[in-house]
C-alpha cells in the first residue's frame, strides 16, 4: 500500500510540475554504490551484491505505440512512467535490487522512473550503446558518432544516485576471430570516463559484459581489467587513463537445471576469476535447457562458494519474448502477467543472504594483495593490441566533412545506423583496393589507427571516394573529378576553400602516410565483406539468446559451452 501511495505521489508531482526540461536531483533516500578493490560497497561500508534482472521490452508488440524511440529500434521503458511504475511493483515482488537496461533514449526524460526506482531501493545498470549505435565487431572502430551517443546517455543519467554503472560494450568480442575489437571497447571506457571527469560528474563506474567463450574467457578478463605499463595508450591527452574497466560482467549460462557448483562449471569460473582486481558478477544468467528453471545457481552465487569472489548477478530476463527467457509476459492490453518461473526466482532472491566483507577489511587486504598478472600477450587465441585508438576529434572530423567533395548516397532514415550498410561496405572495399586508405583505417590487432579513423564511417567512405575522384581526374576521356565521383556511384558536392582553422587542423587531407602508430600503411588489413545480419531474424532457441542489445548481431546464437574443465582448473592451481 505504501509503495502504491509513493508511486501515485510521484506521478502527481510530475504532472503538477509540468515536466522539467532538465533532470532534477534524485530523491536523497538512496546513496550511490562505489568500488573499493574488487567489491561494490554502500556508503556505510557494507558490501553490495547484485540481485538483478534484465529489464528491456521488445519492439514487437510496441511498434504502434507512438513512442519516440521506436524508430531507433528499441523500447525505453524508463522513459514511460505508464510502463515502468506498474513494473516496479513486480520488481519488488521479485526482491531484486538491480535492473539491467540495454537501451535508453538520451533524448527523453527518465526522471519519474529513475526516482520511483530509487524510492523502491532499486539500482540501474545501463548499457551505453543501442542496436544501431554500437561497436561493430565485424568492422570495429571508435568514432565520433558512437562517442556522441555515449556522452548523451551519460549527460541524461549521471545525476541519479541509483545509477549503479554504465556498460561500454556487451559481447563485442565473441571469440578469437574478433578479439581485435577489444581495443575499441577500452577506448570507449577511457573516453567516457574522461568525459565525466571533464564535466565534473560523479565518477559512475564503467564496465564491460563479456560472453562465456572458452578460448577468450580469461584473456578477455585480463585485457579489460589490467593494462601494460609500457603501453603508449598512457598519454597526457587522456590523463593517463588506459581504459581498464571499473567492473567486469560475464553473461554465463553454464548452470542448467539442478546442476551443482562443481559440475556446472561455476567452480572453475570462480577459481579463474578469483584474481580479478575489479568487481565481477554474472551480467546475465538463467539457462533454459530445463524448464521451468529452478534457479538453483543462486544458492551457490550468494553462498560461501562464490560470494567471496562474485558480486551477485542479473537474471535473464523479466519480459518473455521469442527467446523464452522471461519470467513475466506482457499481454496486448499492456498488462504484465507473472509466469511460473516468477515465483521461483522471487523465492530464490528472497532467501539469498550473501555474507559480505567490510570495506575496511578490503582496504587492508589491498595493501597485502600480490600484484595481479599482467594483461595477456597477443597469441593465436587473443589478437587484441595493447595500443588503443585515439580519442575521436569531433572538430577535426567536422572539418574533414566540410572539405570532401564526393559523398555516397545519404541515408533517408534519420535514425539509421552510423555504420556502413552492406552495399556501402562493398563500395568502401572496392575504392580502397584502388587508393591507399590508411589514413581512415583502424586495426585493433596491430594497434594501427589512421589519423582520421575516428571519424564517422560515412565520412571515412566519403574521404576514400573523394581521394579516388581526385586521383582519377584527367584520365581516359579527360574525366573531371565530378565525373569520376559519379561513375563510382557517388554524389559530387562543390566545396569552397576551407577556413584557415580547418586547414591548420586537418593539414594535407589526402596524405599517404598518416598512421598514429609507426608502420607501413600497406600493412593495414582490409575489412572483409560479411553477409548481412537482419534484425528480424528469429533467434535460435535453446540455452540462451546471445543476441544482445548492444552489438550488431542481435540474434546470434551460441553453442552450449563445456560445463567444466578439469584441465584449466588444474593449471590454475599449479600456476
Amino acid at each position: 500500500m505504501k509503495t502504491a501511495i509513493k508511486i501515485v505521489t510521484t506521478v502527481l508531482l510530475a504532472f503538477l510540475a509540468g515536466g522539467a526540461a532538465k533532470t532534477p536531483k534524485p530523491p536523497p533516500e538512496i546513496t550511490p554504490i562505489h568500488i573499493t578493490g574488487n567489491k561494490f560497497f554502500h556508503e556505510n561500508g557494507t558490501q553490495f551484491f547484485l540481485k538483478g534482472i534484465a529489464y528491456q521490452r521488445q519492439v514487437p508488440g510496441h511498434q504502434h505505440s507512438g513512442f519516440a524511440e521506436i524508430p531507433k529500434g528499441y523500447v525505453d521503458s524508463l522513459a514511460h512512467p505508464e510502463l515502468c511504475l506498474p513494473d516496479i511493483e513486480l520488481l519488488q515482488q521479485l526482491h531484486v535490487n538491480t535492473i539491467r537496461v540495454y537501451q535508453v533514449d538520451p533524448d527523453q526524460s527518465h526522471h519519474e522512473c529513475m526516482s520511483a526506482l530509487a524510492e523502491a531501493g532499486i539500482y540501474v545498470l545501463v548499457d551505453l550503446s543501442a542496436p544501431n549505435s554500437a561497436i561493430n565487431r565485424a568492422h570495429p572502430s571508435w568514432h565520433t558518432e558512437l562517442l556522441g551517443r555515449y556522452k548523451a546517455v551519460v549527460d541524461n543519467l549521471h545525476t541519479y544516485n541509483n545509477l549503479l554503472g554504465f556498460i561500454a560494450g556487451n559481447e563485442v568480442v565473441t571469440g578469437t576471430h574478433d578479439s581485435g575489437a577489444a581495443p575499441f571497447v577500452r577506448a570507449a571506457v577511457r573516453d567516457t570516463r574522461r568525459y565525466m571527469r571533464q564535466q565534473g560528474y560523479r565518477p559512475v563506474p564503467i564496465g564491460y559484459a563479456s560472453n562465456d567463450d572458452e578460448a577468450t574467457r580469461i584473456p578477455s578478463l585480463q585485457y579489460f581489467t589490467r593494462a601494460s605499463e609500457s603501453s603508449s595508450a598512457i598519454d597526457t591527452d587522456n590523463d593517463g587513463d588506459r581504459g581498464i574497466t571499473d567492473f567486469y560482467g560475464i553473461n554465463m549460462f553454464e548452470w542448467c537445471g539442478y546442476s551443482t557448483f562443481a559440475t556446472s562449471g561455476f567452480r572453475a569460473r570462480t577459481v579463474e576469476f578469483a584474481s580479478s582486481p575489479v568487481p565481477v558478477f554474472l551480467s546475465e544468467f538463467g539457462c533454459t535447457s530445463v524448464r521451468p528453471r529452478p534457479f538453483t545457481e543462486t544458492e551457490a552465487l550468494y553462498g560461501v562458494e562464490m560470494a567471496q569472489v562474485w558480486s551477485g548477478g542479473v537474471a535473464y530476463e523479466l519480459f518473455e519474448n521469442a527467446n523464452h527467457h522471461g519470467v513475466a509476459e506482457e499481454v496486448p492490453n499492456g498488462a504484465v502477467h507473472k509466469l511460473g518461473e516468477f515465483d521461483v526466482l522471487s523465492q530464490r532472491y528472497r532467501m539469498a543472504a550473501p555474507r559480505g566483507q567490510s570495506e575496511e577489511d578490503v582496504r587492508k587486504a589491498l595493501h597485502r594483495a600480490p600484484l595481479p598478472p599482467p594483461p595477456p600477450l597477443q597469441s593465436t587465441t587473443w589478437a587484441a593490441s595493447a595500443e588503443l585508438p585515439p580519442t575521436p576529434s569531433e572538430e577535426k572530423c567536422r572539418c574533414v566533412g566540410e572539405m570532401l567533395s564526393c559523398w555516397p548516397q545519404r541515408a533517408i532514415d534519420p535514425f539509421a545506423s552510423p555504420e556502413l550498410s552492406v552495399e556501402k561496405r562493398a563500395l568502401y572495399d572496392k575504392v580502397c583496393s584502388e587508393v591507399d586508405c590508411g589514413k581512415v583505417e583502424a586495426d585493433g590487432s596491430r594497434g594501427q589507427y589512421g589519423e582520421l579513423s575516428g571519424c564517422a564511417p560515412e565520412v571515412r567512405l566519403a574521404w576514400a571516394m573523394s581521394k579516388q575522384a581526385r586521383k582519377g581526374r584527367g584520365g581516359a576521356g579527360d574525366l573531371s573529378e565530378s565525373d569520376v565521383c559519379t561513375i563510382s556511384g557517388g554524389i559530387f558536392e562543390s566545396k569552397v576553400s576551407p577556413s584557415p582553422d580547418c586547414s591548420n587542423l586537418v593539414g594535407d587531407l589526402f596524405a599517404e602516410r598518416s598512421l598514429v602508430e609507426t608502420s607501413a600503411v600497406g600493412e593495414l588489413s582490409q575489412p572483409k565483406l560479411q553477409a548481412p545480419v537482419h534484425f528480424s531474424q528469429p533467434p535460435t532457441l535453446g540455452k540462451k539468446r546471445t543476441g544482445n542489445w548492444t552489438h550488431f548481431d542481435p540474434w546470434e546464437s551460441k553453442a552450449v559451452k563445456t560445463k567444466f574443465s578439469w584441465w584449466s582448473l588444474a593449471l590454475l592451481f599449479v600456476g
